[in-house]
C-alpha cells in the first residue's frame, strides 16, 4: 500500500499535467488558429490529438522502464566454487553452448523445471533416475532445456551458483537470438499428496522465488505451463478415466489472460471438480458393472480423493504463483494432468500440448488478449456504447451546423442593414468590418458542410460575394496608395519609389507576381499613414483579406495602369546615375552574407584591447565591415556578373528601355565605387586607431617596449591589415575566339607563312586598393632577412629608455642627459606609411610632452634652488625696488643677482640657452623651444634684468657703477649759496660762474652720504640728506626731473621750501640710469609663475 502511494505521489504532477492538457484541448482547442486556419476546430481532431499525446506518454514510460531494467545491477555471487562445482559449471556451459550451436539458434526454447524428487524423464521418453544438471533436447519442434530439480531447491551453495550461471548463459543466448518463450513446470501428484503442510509450503515458496527470478531475467508475464505428472499413482485415477471417452481422458485446464494469477487460481477447485463431473453422474452404473471388489472401492473413493487433491493443489499453486506489486511475475496459462507413462523415445502428449498451447507474452499481446477476454462477455455493452457515441456525434454535428447557420443569418442581416458609410477607394473601419462579415460568412459555409448540390451553390455564391467585396473595397485602396507613392516629391526615398513602381507594374502584368512583397509593402504603408486608427487585431484581419485578394489577382487578367504616372516615376528614377544606384543595391546584397568584420579584436584577440583603441569611441570589436575584405571582394566579384545581369533585366522592365545597356562599362563604374569605398573605410580605420595608456605617464615606456618587440602587436595588426588590402587584379578571360586566333597565329609563324614578330606582353594594371596601400605593404614586407620595421622598433626602444631615464631624473631632481631619440623617432615616423603616421604621431607627441614636462620640472627645481629664494631674500621689500621701504638692497646682492655672471644671467644661459628670442619686444621663446616652457612673468623678469644689467654694469664689469656730471643752471634769488656733497666730494654755487662737478656711483665708503643744502639770504640753512648705497637715487626721488633735448641729459629741480635749484644731470655712458624707475618695475617671479602650463 505504501509503495502504491509513493508511486501515485510521484506520478501526480504528470497526471495533473495530462489532465490540464486534455481540458485545454477539449475546452479551448477550437480557439487556436494559425494563419486563419483552426486545426482543432473539430471535436474528432481534438480527441485524436489527445490520443497521440497519451501514446507519446506511454512510449516515454515504456522506454524509461526498459532503461531502468537494463541498468539494474545484477546480484553478486560471493561464493567460492569448489573443484567439483567448477567442473559442473564448465560442463553445463559447454553442453549449453554445444546445443546452441547445433539446434538452439533455430528453435523456440522452453525451460523444463521441477522440484527435486520429480522425475521428468518419462515425459521426454527417457529412462528415469538419471543424474544431470542440464539436459537439452528437441521436442516437437521446440528446444527444451531440462533443468535438474536440485538447482531449483538449492540445498547446496554449488546448486545456487550453477542456477545463476545457467540463467546468465541463457540470458546471453537470448541476445540477438530467440528468447525463451516460456516455462514448463512439472509437479508430482504423489509428492503433493504425501507431503506435509510445512514441506508443501517450503516447496511452494522455493518455486515462487525461482519463478520470480525467471520473470525478472526473461521478461515480466513469462508464460508458465504446469504439468502434474504421475497421476496414474492416484487411487482410482486410471480406472475412473477408463470409463471416459478417449478425447476426454487427458484432463487439462486453460486459463484466459488476466491481470493476476490469484484470479485464475481462485476457482481452480471448482474447475477441477468440473473435469470429473461426468464420472459422478454415472458412478452407480460403473460400480454395478465392475466385478472386482477392490477396483470397485477405488472407483467409489476417487471423487472424494480428487476433491482433497484439488484443494491441496490449489493452495500449493496459490503460494507458488502469488504476486506482489512492483515485482516481476510469471503468467500461468494452463494446468495439465499426465497419467500415461511415456515409452522409450515417445514424448508425453501432455508435454507436447503444453508446448504447443503456450501463448507468447509481450507488451502488446498480453493487453490485447486481456482486453478481448474482458470484452467477449460484454459485447452487447460495446454495441450500445458505440451507438450512443454515434448518436452524440450526430447530435453535436446538428447543433454545430445550426449554430453556424444562425451566425450566417446574423451576418447577412448586418450586411443588408449596412455597416456605416463606405467610400470606395478609401479603406475605412466600416469597409473593413464589411469585409470581415463576408469572410466570416464564407468560412462558416465552408466548414463541416456536406457535399450536396445546394451546399456547393451556396459556397460558390459566398465566395463570389467575398471576391467582389475585395475588389470594390480593398483593391482601390491598394492602387490609391501605390499612386500616392509614385507621385511623391523628388526628395522622396529612391528605394521606396523603385519598389512602388515595380509593384505597380506587377499588378499590370509586367514581371513575376510576388504577393509576399506586396503584402509587406502595403502593411508598412498602412501603418505609416494610418497611425493608430486600426488595432492590431484589425491589421491581422486586413492582412488575411489582402492574401485572399492577391491570390485572386494572380489568377485573373492584369489591371490597366496609368502610363503617364509610370513615365513620371521613371524620369524621376533616371535623374540619379544608374551605377550609383546599382552599387547601393549590390552592397546591400553583399551585406546579407555573414562576413566577419576586421577589427582590433579579430586581428589581435584580447591582447589588442590592452594596446589599441578607437578615437571615435567605437567598440574595438567593430572596425572595417566584412564587405571590404579580401573575402568580401571575392564574394562581390562572384556575385557581380550574374547579379548585374539580373538587375539589368529588372531595370529594363522597370524603366521600360527598348535596348539593352552595356554591362561592361557599368561593371567598371560599380567596381570603381566599391574600390573608393574600400579605400575610405580602411583609411578611416587607420586614422581612428590610437594607443591605449598614453595618458598615463608611467605606462608610456612599457607601451613603447611592447611595440618594439619582435612580435610587435602593431606589426601584427598592420600585417593583418596588409593582407586585407593587398588585392590581386583578376585576370580577364580572353574567350574561345581570341584563344583560337592566337593559336592560329602561332601555327602560321611556325610553318613560315607569316613572319614571327614578338608580341608585347601586357602587364595587368595594379589593383587600385593595392596601389593605394603599397607603402604599407612594403613596410611590413621582409627583404633579404631585414624588415622595414626594424629601424622604427629600434628607435622606439631607445625612446622608451630615454623616457625612463627622464622619469628617474625627475624623481632624483637631476638634469636629463642629452639624447636624440625623439629626433630619430620623428624621422622614422615621417618615413613610415601614411596609414601608420597618425598612430605613431601620438607616440611622438606624448614623448615630446614628457620631455617638456621634465624640462619644466627641471626649470622649477633650478629656479627654486638657485634664483627664487635668493631673489626674494635680496630684493623683497627693499629699496630701490620698493620705493617706500627703509631697507635697502646691498650692492653685493645686487651685483650677484644682475651682473653678467650673476644668478639671473647664469640661469638663463644654463637652462634657456638657445630657447629665448631676445630680439623681439617683449622677449619670447624661440621657435625651437618647447611650447609653454616658461611663463610670461619669467620672460619679463629676465628681459628687465638684462635692461638693468645694461644700465648699471659696464661691458665686462661685474660691479654696478657709472659716472655722472652735475652742473648748476639757475637758482632762486632768495638763495645765497647751494652746495652738493656726494660721498665726500663737494660742489658749490653762489650765483657765479657755472662749474660742473663729476661724481661716481656707488661711492667708495660703505656708509655713503649725499647732502644737498642751500643758505638763504636770511641766514637759514636748509639741508636734504640721504644715506646708504642708494643715497643718490633717494635724492633723485625727492627731486623733479625734466627731460632735455639731449637724451643723455636731465634737468633736476630741487625745492627748498619754495626756493628751487635747477641742476643739469649728465650720465657718463649711454643707457646709464637717471633714476630708479627701471628698478621699480622689476619683480621676482613666484614659483607658480615659472611655467606657462601647469604641471
Amino acid at each position: 500500500m505504501l509503495r502504491a502511494l509513493k508511486t501515485m505521489l510521484r506520478a501526480s504532477p504528470l497526471l495533473l499535467g495530462l489532465l490540464l492538457t486534455m481540458y485545454l484541448i477539449i475546452g479551448h482547442g477550437h480557439r487556436l488558429a494559425v494563419d486563419g486556419h483552426a486545426p482543432l476546430a473539430g471535436l474528432g481532431s481534438r480527441w485524436l490529438l489527445i490520443g497521440l499525446i497519451a501514446l507519446l506518454v506511454l512510449l516515454v514510460y515504456w522506454l524509461r522502464r526498459r532503461a531502468d531494467k537494463i541498468t539494474a545491477p545484477k546480484p553478486i555471487d560471493n561464493t567460492v566454487p569448489s573443484e567439483e562445482g567448477f567442473a559442473r559449471g564448465l560442463a553445463l556451459r559447454e553442453r549449453l553452448h554445444a546445443w546452441r550451436q547445433r539446434e538452439g539458434r533455430k528453435l523456440p526454447g522452453f525451460l523444463l523445471i521441477g522440484p527435486a524428487g520429480v522425475d521428468k524423464g518419462p515425459l521426454l521418453g527417457l529412462p528415469g533416475g538419471t543424474e544431470y544438471d542440464l539436459r537439452c533436447s528437441a521436442v516437437g519442434g521446440f528446444s527444451l532445456y531440462d533443468i535438474s530439480g536440485s538447482l531449483l531447491n538449492q540445498r547446496q551453495p554449488e546448486d545456487a551458483r550453477l542456477w545463476r550461471l545457467l540463467l546468465d548463459e541463457l540470458q546471453q543466448t537470448a541476445v540477438g537470438e530467440r528468447q525463451p518463450r516460456g516455462v514448463v513446470l512439472v509437479l508430482s501428484a504423489e509428492q503433493l499428496l504425501c507431503a506435509s503442510a510445512a514441506e508443501g509450503d517450503l516447496l511452494a515458496l522455493t518455486l515462487h522465488t525461482r519463478l520470480e527470478e525467471l520473470a525478472r531475467r526473461f521478461g515480466n508475464a513469462l508464460a508458465v505451463q504446469v504439468i502434474i505428472s504421475g497421476c496414474e499413482q492416484l487411487p482410482g485415477y486410471s480406472a475412473s478415466l477408463a470409463w471416459m471417452a478417449a478425447d476426454q481422458r487427458e484432463l487439462s485446464i486453460e486459463f484466459p489472460p488476466a491481470t493476476r494469477n490469484r484470479h485464475l487460481l481462485a476457482s481452480l477447485g471448482q474447475r477441477m471438480s468440473g473435469l470429473i463431473s461426468g464420472l459422478e453422474s454415472g458412478q452407480y452404473e460403473r460400480l454395478q458393472r465392475e466385478p472386482d471388489v477392490q477396483v470397485r472401492g477405488t472407483l467409489y473413493g476417487f471423487s472424494p480423493m480428487w476433491r482433497v487433491f484439488s484443494a491441496t493443489l490449489q493452495g500449493f499453486l496459490e503460494t507458488a504463483f502469488g504476486q506482489e506489486r512492483g515485482v516481476a511475475q510469471v503468467a500461468l496459462q494452463s494446468l495439465r494432468f499426465s497419467a500415461q507413462p511415456a515409452t522409450v523415445e515417445v514424448t508425453a502428449p501432455a508435454l507436447l500440448r503444453a508446448l504447443q498451447a503456450c501463448r507468447r507474452s509481450g507488451r502488446l499481446r498480453t493487453p490485447l488478449r486481456q482486453t478481448m477476454a474482458w470484452w467477449r462477455p460484454r459485447a452487447h455493452y460495446l454495441v450500445l456504447a458505440v451507438s450512443l457515441l454515434i448518436s452524440l456525434l450526430l447530435l453535436n454535428l446538428y447543433r454545430d451546423q445550426s449554430r453556424r447557420l444562425e451566425r450566417v443569418d446574423r451576418h447577412i442581416d448586418a450586411l443588408q442593414q449596412g455597416t456605416g458609410p463606405v467610400n470606395p477607394g478609401v479603406l475605412s473601419v466600416g469597409a473593413l468590418l464589411r469585409l470581415d462579415r463576408l469572410a466570416d460568412v464564407e468560412q462558416l459555409i465552408d466548414q463541416w458542410w456536406l457535399p450536396w448540390a445546394v451546399d456547393r451553390q451556396l459556397h460558390s455564391r459566398t465566395t463570389q460575394l467575398y471576391d467582389q467585396g475585395l475588389q470594390q473595397l480593398l483593391l482601390p485602396d491598394v492602387l490609391q496608395r501605390l499612386n500616392n507613392s509614385l507621385r511623391a516629391p523628388s526628395s522622396a526615398d529612391e528605394a521606396s519609389l523603385r519598389q512602388s513602381l515595380g509593384l505597380y507594374l506587377m499588378l499590370g502584368g509586367e514581371g513575376r507576381f510576388d504577393a509576399q512583397v506586396l503584402r509587406e509593402w502595403y502593411g508598412q504603408t498602412l501603418r505609416k499613414h494610418a497611425g493608430s486608427a486600426l488595432s492590431d487585431a484589425q491589421y491581422w484581419r486586413l492582412d488575411g483579406h489582402l492574401q485572399r485578394l492577391l491570390k485572386h489577382l494572380a489568377q485573373v487578367a492584369p489591371l490597366s495602369l496609368d502610363r503617364v504616372l509610370i513615365e513620371q516615376a521613371r524620369e524621376q528614377l533616371a535623374a540619379q546615375p544608374l551605377a550609383q544606384r546599382l552599387y547601393r543595391q549590390l552592397f546591400e546584397q553583399l551585406s546579407r552574407h555573414s562576413l566577419a568584420d576586421f577589427s582590433i579584436v579579430s586581428a589581435l584577440g584580447a591582447q589588442g584591447l590592452l594596446l589599441f583603441d578607437r578615437r571615435s569611441g567605437e567598440p574595438s570589436s567593430r572596425g572595417v565591415p566584412g564587405a571590404f575584405s579580401a573575402v568580401g571582394e571575392q564574394q562581390l566579384r562572384h556575385l557581380l556578373d550574374p547579379w548585374l545581369a539580373a538587375e539589368l533585366e529588372q531595370e529594363y522592365r522597370l524603366m521600360g528601355w527598348d535596348r539593352a545597356l552595356e554591362a561592361a562599362p557599368l561593371k567598371q563604374e560599380i567596381l570603381a565605387l566599391y574600390h573608393s569605398a574600400y579605400i575610405d573605410h580602411w583609411q578611416g580605420f587607420f586614422d581612428d586607431l590610437q594607443l591605449v595608456g598614453l595618458d598615463q605617464v608611467e605606462h608610456v615606456p612599457r607601451r613603447l617596449l611592447q611595440l618594439a618587440q619582435d612580435d610587435s602587436p602593431i606589426l601584427g595588426l598592420m600585417q593583418a591589415a596588409a593582407r586585407e588590402t593587398n588585392l590581386a587584379t583578376p585576370t580577364l578571360s580572353q574567350g574561345w575566339l581570341r584563344l583560337a586566333q592566337q593559336r592560329g597565329t602561332r601555327l602560321q609563324q611556325r610553318v613560315g607563312l607569316i613572319d614571327a614578330e614578338p608580341q608585347p606582353r601586357m602587364e595587368p594594371e595594379p589593383h587600385p586598393v593595392t596601389q593605394h596601400f603599397r607603402s604599407l605593404h612594403q613596410w611590413v614586407a621582409v627583404s633579404g632577412g631585414v624588415a622595414a620595421t626594424d629601424p622604427l622598433r629600434s628607435v622606439m626602444r631607445d625612446t622608451a629608455q630615454f623616457i625612463q631615464a627622464g622619469q628617474k631624473a625627475s624623481a632624483l631632481k637631476t638634469p636629463l642627459p642629452a639624447n636624440d631619440a625623439l629626433q630619430r623617432l620623428q624621422y622614422e615616423v615621417e618615413r613610415s606609411p601614411l596609414q601608420l603616421q597618425p598612430l605613431l604621431q601620438d607616440v611622438v607627441e606624448i614623448s615630446q610632452n614628457l620631455l617638456q614636462q621634465h624640462s619644466r620640472q627641471s626649470l622649477q627645481v633650478a629656479w627654486a634652488s638657485e634664483v627664487g629664494p635668493f631673489c626674494e631674500r635680496a630684493l623683497g621689500g627693499r629699496y630701490p625696488f620698493e620705493a617706500n621701504s627703509s631697507n635697502q638692497v646691498s650692492l653685493e646682492d645686487f651685483n650677484r643677482l644682475f651682473a653678467g655672471d650673476g644668478v639671473l644671467q647664469g640661469f638663463a644661459e644654463q637652462h634657456l640657452a638657445g630657447q629665448l628670442d631676445t630680439h623681439s619686444r617683449p622677449w619670447r621663446l624661440s621657435s625651437q623651444a618647447s611650447s609653454g616652457l616658461v611663463g610670461a612673468p619669467v620672460l619679463a623678469a629676465l628681459e628687465q634684468a638684462a635692461q638693468l644689467r645694461e644700465a648699471f654694469f659696464s661691458v665686462g664689469q661685474n660691479q654696478a657703477g657709472f659716472d655722472f656730471e652735475v652742473s648748476p643752471l639757475t637758482m632762486s634769488e632768495h638763495i645765497a649759496e647751494f652746495s652738493l656733497s656726494v660721498d665726500g666730494k663737494r660742489m658749490s654755487y653762489t650765483h657765479g660762474p657755472l662749474q660742473a662737478a663729476l661724481f661716481a656711483w656707488p661711492g667708495k665708503a660703505l656708509g655713503a652720504e649725499v647732502r644737498a643744502s642751500v643758505t638763504l639770504l636770511d641766514g637759514r640753512t636748509l639741508i636734504r640728506k640721504t644715506e646708504g648705497p642708494w643715497a643718490w637715487f633717494r635724492l633723485l626721488d625727492q627731486a623733479r626731473m625734466v627731460p632735455a633735448e639731449d637724451s643723455e641729459v636731465r634737468h633736476l629741480i630741487l625745492d627748498f621750501e619754495g626756493n628751487e635749484v635747477r641742476l643739469q644731470l649728465r650720465v657718463g655712458r649711454v643707457g646709464a640710469p637717471f633714476n630708479r624707475q627701471s628698478l621699480g618695475r622689476f619683480q621676482c617671479p613666484a614659483a607658480t609663475e615659472l611655467a606657462g602650463i601647469a604641471i
